[in-house]
């Protein structure tokens, strides 16, 4: 570091000059002497060896025979030195990485970073970063647009020389969407996702812990898989978990998911639904829904846990697994498709070994089954079902490949002006402009014997009817 001092008003007959320097910065006094080596014709003198950033007191004294003058004094402030080696490591869709080199020989008190987009309409960005880091990722930028970097060295309130630079983020590349958890287990997580981009590298999952519970763990998937297990967690730690889309260096933007691994000992549970029952000997399986599954099987008195495995048949949809405990005997796959084939396979865990519980080939498109109100009914299975008018019907399931329906009044029950009776329940009503008592007989039949002639007449009153 340099300055050069000049003096125009010299006077005359000077020999020649003496600069003297106080570091005013410091507690510590540091005086040097500079005589120069030019005759007494000479305006300045180049000092060398000052400190960057550093504010100096100059004091200029004229000699003459060992006399000195009364000094010209000024303060100047050293310069800062830029960084340099301007670098762009990581370059994505909505963010980008700089990175620079540090300067030498100077005290820092940080870096000030800004990003303007240049071409077009949006916010300039901001970065503040402590004397110690030299690089910093900015998210939240356009895609596909180029951007004016700069980068400041800061020191007592005083910028450095700007580092200049130009870069261009990547076009746009949507995110994984529909992600959804599978599965949790003390140290793994199943999930499955969409892929929405094309020509895509791959996949990258982030697991981070909470709080210091271990290190974060990463991992890239092949672009072609939908779904992935994810071991080597943490029993009960929460892990939030990140998915992007890669193409080359691009990244997407994010799409979060918050989990919480199982103690151990906790039974893993994947998409579960168990809200109808079924016999097993009900087969094929029973349709629960458009999109679901219901299934029952007979318990395994050794087994201490039930691997359920749902296999479609027709195309390459990703296989589904539920690991269900003991005490379980029931559940309900949902989010099938209607028209596919699928093998459901239930094995019983015994340790290291397994033995098959119940292996079926379920057809969702058989509709000689029946389904009403939520349950399915295979063709010949009959049920009590109440009318809108409260009525109790016995319904049966017909099917006719086409779920049909056929459902008529309760043979135990006579049902009359929103009335409901048990066989030989009696009641008093006015019928034909007669005062009469009804007595139920069952089977759609009611006696009624009248007040006023002492006639006794046997009636249907019933004729009710329905398929549907």
């Amino acid at each position: 570091m340099s300055k050069n001092l000049l003096n125009e008003d010299k006077p005359q007959d000077v020999l020649n000059r003496n600069t003297r320097l106080k570091q005013t910065a410091s507690t510590q006094w540091a005086s040097h002497d500079f005589l120069p080596e030019t005759s007494s014709t000479g305006k300045g003198v180049n000092v060398t060896g000052l400190m960057p950033g550093v504010e100096y007191t100059i004091r200029v004294f004229a000699l003459h025979n060992e006399q000195t003058s009364v000094p010209a004094t000024v303060r100047q402030t050293t310069a800062i030195p830029e960084p340099t080696d301007l670098a762009f490591p990581f370059v994505g869709s909505h963010a980008l990485t700089v990175m620079w080199r540090r300067p030498h020989d100077v005290r820092l008190q940080g870096y000030r970073v800004l990003l303007s987009p240049q071409q077009r309409s949006g916010p300039t960005m901001e970065r503040s970063q402590g004397p110690e880091v030299t690089s910093t990722t900015l998210s939240g930028l356009l895609a596909d647009t180029e951007y004016e970097v700069i980068v400041y060295a800061i020191t007592n309130s005083m910028a450095s020389k700007p580092l200049y630079g130009i870069k261009k983020t990547l076009p746009s590349l949507p995110p994984p969407g529909r992600v959804r958890v599978q599965g949790i287990g003390p140290d793994a997580v199943t999930l499955a996702w969409q892929s929405r981009g094309t020509m895509l590298s791959g996949i990258l999952l982030t697991a981070a812990p909470s709080g210091s519970h271990g290190q974060p763990i990463t991992r890239l998937f092949s672009p072609l898989l939908r779904s992935a297990k994810i071991t080597g967690l943490l029993p009960g730690v929460t892990y939030r978990i990140a998915l992007c889309a890669v193409r080359g260096a691009a990244r997407s933007i994010p799409t979060p998911v918050i989990i919480t691994t199982g103690l151990p000992g906790t039974p893993e549970i994947l998409a579960v639904e168990a809200e109808q029952i079924y016999k097993e000997e009900d087969s094929p399986v029973p349709v629960s829904s458009p999109a679901s599954v219901g299934i029952r099987w007979n318990s395994v008195p050794s087994a201490y846990r039930y691997l359920l495995s749902c296999l479609p048949q027709d195309d390459n949809s990703t296989l589904l697994q539920i690991i269900l405990p003991r005490q379980v005997e029931r559940a309900s796959l949902p989010g099938l498709q209607l028209g596919m084939r699928y093998r459901v396979l239930v094995e019983a865990l015994q340790g290291d070994a397994r033995s098959t519980v119940l292996d079926q080939l379920v057809l969702l498109n058989n509709t000689d089954w029946c389904y009403d109100n939520s349950v399915s009914y295979r063709p010949g299975q009959q049920w009590f079902q109440e009318s809108a008018q409260g009525q109790s019907l016995l319904c049966t399931c017909l099917g006719h490949q086409r779920g049909e329906i056929h459902c008529e009044p309760d043979d135990t029950m006579c049902f009359d002006d929103g009335m409901q009776y048990a066989v030989g329940k009696s009641w008093n009503k006015i019928y034909d402009d007669t005062a009469c008592t009804c007595t139920c007989l069952g089977g759609m039949q009611v006696c009624l014997d009248n007040l006023t002639c002492g006639q006794r007449e046997l009636i249907v009153l019933f004729r009710h009817k329905s398929s549907f």
